[in-house]
């Protein structure tokens, strides 16, 4: 079972302080809701935990996320991510593509976001609520964003 969503959003700064913020594991993680850093393994690559609530179900999911590609020139990047649920429920995968669009001193953020999930969850968990916990996601992770780039979290350095 796989949702896809897509949301974009506007940031008032410019499009390298963006693009700095949003290839940085520990921002990602800090704006993913129930998500937690675990380790940077390399400048891709980090380890992470992610606590969701499905309906009836709360669930702790464990594993990768990796930069598979990062364009500074087109300010394109592709983020993947892989893990278990740690009870075993099943699987989920993760794939966020974002694009930085300049519009004078501000940026267009456009978010396309696909999570699928296996193994026993699939069988329990309905399509609408996967897009709804998805959704949730995806708009806090955008308004998080928005937030922490606008205030005085990030610098313009």
């Amino acid at each position: 079972m796989t949702v896809t969503l897509e949301k974009s959003f506007r940031v008032n700064r410019d499009r390298e302080v963006v693009w700095r913020f949003l290839t940085d594991p520990a921002n990602v993680a800090a704006c993913l809701p129930g998500a937690r850093l675990v380790q940077i393994m390399d400048e891709r690559t980090f380890e992470g935990e992610v606590k969701l609530k499905l309906g009836p179900f709360g669930l702790v999911f464990r594993g990768l996320a990796h930069f598979a590609e990062l364009d500074p020139e087109s300010r394109y990047a592709r983020l993947e991510a892989s893990a278990s649920e740690l009870r075993g429920w099943g699987d989920g995968e993760m794939w966020m593509h974002s694009r930085l669009l300049s519009e004078g001193g501000a940026t267009q953020i456009e978010l396309e976001q696909s999570f699928r999930v296996s193994g026993r969850l699939s069988g329990v968990v309905a399509t609408g609520l996967l897009r709804r916990a998805a959704d949730f996601v995806l708009t806090r992770f955008a308004s998080c964003v928005r937030s922490r780039i606008e205030s005085e979290e990030v610098g313009e350095t």
